[in-house]
């Protein structure tokens, strides 16, 4: 990893100072009094990677006054070029963002990579980077005050450091998934010796079942036999009930077909008993016909047409009367009004006409009522003539609607007595077919009688076989009883033969799987002896042992040079990966022991400048280890402070340490407020502390 461009907003002590461009930068310095914001850009990546900085809480690297903060950050990973962002929100209802991109050469463009929630993107990250915080910080990052963070640790936290920075974790897992698969393996051969066990127990029962299906076959021998006698019983009771069934049915079918024949001689006597009373009354009946019927052709005849012609005569006649009768009482009505014209001509004292409205004289008054009441006249003797006609029509019309009345009245007595004689003459037929049908009648009662004598002897027939067949019927309930019981005991004793045979057959099958099983089991067997020297392999004790046995002497050799030149020779270094018990054993260790003029002693007897240089030789020689470590690549270095422990000789010495170690990574990043170690280096970032926010400037 090796940052390109970082870019700050409300962040510890900036506030919007612009991006800072770390491209082309290889070994600078970063100087500027304290407090001016140095170490804080250095705690700008850390909490952009892995949102983990020197602040206690997050919401203390908001700038003061603030309420919101962000990083960015470009950096080179494998050759590619990749941007993480972070912001933060305070507050109560506080909230957090981070996004990941990568540069794509194609648009060009920042493409987004990151996950749907920051726990993905930050895994992402991790696995990107190969390294998490803890590494980083023991390692390419001695920040200010922790430089010793390494070597003060236990051994075994040191080792767990030394582990991580080789990317040893993967061995952990390998042990992890040894240890799941032997559990599984175990699991395996627990399960085939349970039921190996339960196979063999099995197995050991094949004496008891042949011995249980032996005595279940003796037993369907003899409850067949049984079966067999029982079932010949059955058939002969079965057909002696058959017998009697159908004996029983016939003489049911018997007595229903008597019974109706009873009825339908009953009904045939009735028919007979009503033919001849209809037969009875024909001589009667044919005198009283021909009595009608001479007196039928004794009645006058009336001719239709005549009735026709008389009755269209006297509906004229009567249209005649209505029309004039109508006439005069339209006439009836034009009169008082003429009388009421005379009365009021005769009532006035200044008489005017009626009709013209001009002043009357005497003369024209009397010629006026003279001439009014000449109109009532003429209108009276029309009325009277009317009148007469009136008369003269309905004495006309009296005698013609006599004459009708009277041929009416003729005319419906000869329908009345034609239609008697009709009735009179259909009841002659009735009576003439009844006597015919008594002959039938009586001969279907002769035949019927004879039928139901034969059908008495047939029935007494049937009835004497019910009878006989009876005694035997009550056995049948018995026998069938005795073969169901015995058929159920066939029927076990088939299902014990069955069951014997299974649980043999099942032997036979399990005698088949315990070969396989025991085969899997040796199977099992072998291969959890691999995956136990497996386990050993990928624990502690193996291949990471070995590893760091073969990676220390190599940070032995990486940290005793830059001692060597930091101490004029006087120091060197030696890490011990084993260390004797009181008790005599060997355990694993990661011991350091410094070696110098008095003799060797362990780190801890060393304190101030002494101390430093030790730390300092030691994090840069896993620094180194770190940017050669295949897929973490972190081929940057960032000390912070240290220098104000040495001496002028000693500053100098660190100096040319760093110097020497510039090939080993793409970027070195010092922090510093001393003064004259400003020219040391090729390249320097003045941070300048303003109202503003502090500011950069690379020079």
């Amino acid at each position: 990893m090796i940052p390109v461009k970082i870019d700050l907003h409300n962040f510890l002590a900036y506030k919007d100072p612009g991006p800072l461009s770390l491209e082309g930068v290889e070994t600078a310095c970063l100087t500027g009094s304290n407090g001016a914001g140095k170490s804080s850009l250095l705690d700008a990546i850390t909490w952009a990677l892995w949102g983990k900085a020197r602040a206690p809480s997050i919401d203390d690297m908001i700038h003061q006054g603030q309420d919101e903060m962000s990083v960015t950050l470009e950096f080179i990973s494998s050759g590619v070029l990749y941007k993480v962002m972070r912001k933060r929100t305070a507050g109560k209802r506080g909230s957090s963002l981070l996004d990941l991109h990568i540069w794509n050469e194609e648009m060009p463009d920042w493409r987004g990579i990151g996950g749907a929630t920051i726990r993905e993107t930050q895994e992402q990250i991790d696995q990107l980077l190969n390294l998490d915080y803890d590494t980083f910080f023991n390692s390419a990052f001695l920040q200010q005050g922790n430089a010793d963070a390494f070597t003060t640790k236990t051994p075994a936290e040191r080792k767990k450091i030394l582990a991580s920075i080789l990317g040893l974790d993967q061995w952990d897992r390998f042990e992890d998934n040894t240890k799941a698969k032997i559990k599984g393996l175990k699991l395996d051969q627990e399960r085939i010796d349970a039921r190996l066990g339960d196979m063999e127990a099995q197995i050991d029962t094949e004496e008891q079942v042949q011995q249980e299906l032996t005595e279940a076959q003796e037993k369907v021998t003899v409850t067949a036999a049984k079966l067999a006698a029982a079932e010949s019983r059955k058939e002969d009771v079965d057909a002696a009930r058959t017998r009697y069934e159908a004996a029983n049915k016939q003489s049911h079918e018997i007595g229903q077909r008597m019974a109706r024949r009873t009825s339908t001689i009953a009904t045939v006597s009735r028919e007979q008993e009503e033919a001849k009373a209809k037969a009875g009354t024909i001589e009667e009946d044919q005198a009283k016909l021909k009595a009608m019927q001479d007196e039928l052709e004794q009645m006058p005849d009336v001719d239709p047409a005549e009735i026709e012609r008389q009755t269209a005569v006297m509906q004229d006649t009567r249209q005649k009367l209505s029309t004039l009768e109508g006439e005069n009482k339209a006439l009836e009505r034009t009169v008082p009004p003429v009388k009421a014209k005379i009365e009021k001509i005769n009532s006035l004292t200044d008489p005017v006409c009626p009709t013209c409205g001009q002043p009357l004289s005497d003369e024209h008054k009397a010629s006026t009522i003279a001439e009014l009441e000449k109109e009532i006249e003429a209108k009276r003797e029309e009325y009277r003539l009317r009148q007469e006609e009136i008369k003269a029509l309905q004495v006309f019309l009296t005698p013609v609607e006599e004459e009708l009345n009277l041929w009416k009245e003729q005319k419906t007595d000869c329908e009345a007595k034609a239609r008697e004689i009709d009735q009179l003459q259909h009841r002659i037929e009735l009576a003439e077919q009844s006597m015919l049908r008594i002959q039938d009648l009586e001969k279907r009662i002769e035949e019927a009688s004879a039928e139901q004598a034969e059908d008495e002897v047939k029935l007494l027939e049937q009835q004497a076989i019910v009878a006989e067949l009876q005694e035997t019927i009550l056995q049948a309930d018995a026998a069938r009883q005795e073969v169901a019981r015995l058929s159920e005991d066939k029927a076990r004793a088939d299902q014990l033969v069955g069951v014997a045979q299974q649980k043999l057959a099942a032997i036979e099958s399990l005698k088949e799987q315990v070969a396989k099983l025991t085969d899997e089991r040796k199977e099992a067997a072998d291969r959890l002896s691999i995956y136990e020297d497996l386990r050993v392999a990928f624990g502690k004790k193996g291949v990471p042992a070995m590893i760091i046995e073969t990676v220390v002497p190599e940070i032995e050799a990486s940290a005793n040079d830059l001692l060597t030149r930091m101490t004029d020779g006087r120091m060197n270094v030696r890490i011990d990966t084993q260390k004797e018990t009181k008790a005599g054993d060997i355990r694993e260790a990661l011991d350091i022991i410094i070696s110098d003029d008095l003799g060797s002693r362990p780190y801890e007897m060393y304190s101030g400048g002494e101390a430093f240089r030790i730390n300092f030789s030691i994090r840069i020689a896993l620094s180194k280890l770190l940017a050669r470590r295949a897929g973490a690549q972190l081929r940057s270095l960032f000390i912070d402070e240290g220098f104000g422990s040495q001496d002028a000789k000693g500053r100098e010495n660190l100096v040319a340490a760093i110097n020497s170690i510039q090939d080993d990574f793409d970027l070195i990043l010092v922090i510093t407020h001393i003064e004259e170690l400003k020219e040391a280096f090729p390249m320097r970032i003045e941070i300048e502390k303003t109202a503003d926010g502090s500011v950069f400037r690379v020079e």
